[in-house]
């Protein structure tokens, strides 16, 4: 993709934003009327049913931006979209009718092949198969994290928003006009949903809007190169702008392990719930894991600039930092049930 004017970002940012927010109300109707609801459990917050669909919202928002400014013939979106259209039918399919995590997991690994066959791969190893391998590792291990953080209104709407603008800043930086295009869209869809998801949400994006949403940031790590970085820094840095949403996977995943529950089973152990327990309201607590979303984005851009090993250090750091709040918030332990705000019985954190 040849340099774009700096406004045509822009453009595709505000037509994002617009598309969403134009979408996503005749969603939430569509599907209050289909009966497709996150109805309320003992596992979950929200006193009523809350409309589904969100994700079709987002996906639809940011696919309609690119589509408009990003040259058709660009084999690589045209990869992206459909790999990324297949992912959001398994989550979709989720939403609908419940789905087996193995079989889930096989969807999201058609979808990462579909990726890599339309030629976008990891380059580790410059071996076809192992390349091939890692990048589709990569895809289930961000797709997952991002949707385990769907538990609390609008967290995993803005920590993609956060990392989409980190994206942003390092694809600008590096000239590489496709993901910096891509990441201006998805948060464009990302904030336009945002308005009807921050606290309380009127919709939620569903397993249909944590996959897509993960698939296509787990994309533009796998598209951003780093030519002027030693390869370990640049193959860290994605990693870095997506810190929250891994460390929380850590952290939930090292809890259930250690209290004998299934790891894909759902529970109130994430980061956001410990929060809240602890006294912030919903608002402070996805506020604070923004903020540490934000501070690994600035770590992955400080890492990028630097020569030679000194990158190692931002990511080191922040990487100890992230296990040290992990660590933290495992001692201090999980709350047993849904967490709700001090002063609002309204809660709608849910458990992934």
């Amino acid at each position: 993709m040849n340099r774009p004017p700096s406004w045509l970002y822009g453009v595709v940012f505000a037509m994002a934003v617009v598309a969403a927010t134009s979408l996503i109300p005749l969603l939430r109707r569509f599907a209050i009327a289909q009966g497709l609801s996150d109805i309320p459990s003992e596992r979950k917050a929200h006193p009523e049913p809350v409309a589904l669909l969100g994700g079709v919202g987002i996906f639809a928002a940011a696919g309609v931006a690119l589509w408009l400014v990003v040259p058709a013939a660009a084999r690589t979106l045209k990869g992206v979209l459909l790999a990324g259209l297949v992912i959001l039918v398994i989550g979709l399919q989720d939403d609908v009718q419940g789905m087996d995590p193995w079989l889930k997991l096989v969807g999201q690994v058609t979808a990462a092949l579909v990726l890599v066959g339309s030629g976008v791969s990891a380059s580790v190893t410059k071996i076809g198969l192992l390349d091939a391998s890692l990048t589709v590792a990569w895809i289930v291990v961000v797709v997952n994290a991002v949707n385990l953080s769907d538990n609390m209104d609008g967290l995993a709407a803005g920590l993609t928003g956060v990392a989409c603008g980190s994206f942003f800043a390092l694809a600008v930086s590096f000239d590489q006009y496709l993901v910096a295009t891509l990441a201006a869209a998805l948060a464009g869809g990302a904030l336009g949903f945002l308005f009807y998801n921050y606290p309380p949400a009127k919709i939620f994006m569903g397993d249909a809007g944590s996959h897509i949403l993960g698939f296509l940031v787990a994309v533009m790590g796998l598209l951003l190169k780093f030519p002027t970085v030693k390869k370990p820094v640049g193959l860290a840095i994605p990693a870095l702008v997506l810190i929250v949403p891994l460390l929380d996977t850590v952290l939930v995943a090292i809890s259930r392990l250690r209290r004998g529950v299934p790891v894909t089973q759902g529970g109130t152990d994430h980061a956001s719930h410990r929060l809240v327990e602890w006294g912030l309201d919903r608002r402070k607590a996805i506020g604070v894991l923004w903020g540490c979303g934000a501070v690994g984005g600035i770590g992955a851009f400080v890492a990028s600039r630097l020569s030679g090993w000194w990158g190692v250090v931002p990511i080191v750091v922040c990487f100890l930092l992230g296990a040290a709040g992990v660590a933290l918030l495992e001692a201090r332990g999980a709350p047993s049930r849904p967490v709700f705000d001090r002063d609002d019985t309204r809660g709608t954190a849910t458990a992934s």
